[in-house]
């Protein structure tokens, strides 16, 4: 799937304060996220929900030029 492959080096590079975990099952992608404050989980949950939604962005657009 290229959206793990897409977030796969910032769930290795990301470390401050908070912890995720990517998991792929199907055609479903489950993020468990871990943090030590509330701040740092909402940065986190954000940030991944962003890239994720860009990516999605990017898929549609290549999808639509083919």
């Amino acid at each position: 799937m290229i959206t793990v492959e897409a977030l796969r080096p910032d769930l290795i590079s990301m470390k401050r304060g908070a912890k995720t975990k990517l998991l792929r099952r199907r055609n479903a992608l489950i993020f468990c996220f871990e943090a030590d404050t509330i701040p740092a989980l909402r940065a986190s949950v954000n940030t991944y929900l962003r890239w994720v939604s860009t990516v999605s962005r990017v898929l549609d657009v290549l999808e639509a030029i083919r």
